[in-house]
């Protein structure tokens, strides 16, 4: 029949395949959506940084105002932003949002996730919050 080298290459391209290919979890690019409740607070993306240093605005909503900066100015462009804080989660923010962008969502505690980010810096405020974006915006 087959040689004994050629079965055991087989299992074991099969099992490499059962074990990274074969079991594969299909996931949602939605995933990072929650369900927001009754009142989401608005947001804005101020700045789009580079490696993932987004700076958001809370545009409307009831909030503690320890989670944010009252006012913060970019050292960089000398312009002021309001109630901003830096983005900690940043392995489930939906790539789509452009800087500008309005969108709804809530302060979380839940786990920031681990993803590969580069290390270039901008600067960003000293607060930073995890959030987590609502699936329909309610502004």
């Amino acid at each position: 029949m087959y040689p004994y080298y050629m079965k055991t290459h087989f299992f074991f391209w099969v099992s490499l395949w059962v074990i990274f290919g074969g079991c594969a979890q299909e996931t949602s690019s939605k995933e990072y959506l929650v369900d927001c409740g009754d009142q989401p607070l608005v947001g804005r993306l101020a700045i789009k940084g580079i490696c993932m240093n987004y700076v958001i605005e809370v545009v409307s909503g009831d909030f503690n105002p320890t989670q944010v900066v009252a006012q913060w100015r970019d050292p960089g462009t000398d312009q002021v932003y309001t109630n901003a804080f830096a983005l900690g989660s940043v392995c489930d923010f939906p790539e789509n949002l452009q800087e500008g962008d309005t969108f709804s969502f809530v302060f979380t505690n839940r786990d920031i996730g681990n993803c590969a980010v580069c290390l270039a810096y901008r600067p960003v405020p000293e607060v930073s919050q995890t959030i987590a974006v609502c699936p329909n915006p309610t502004f």
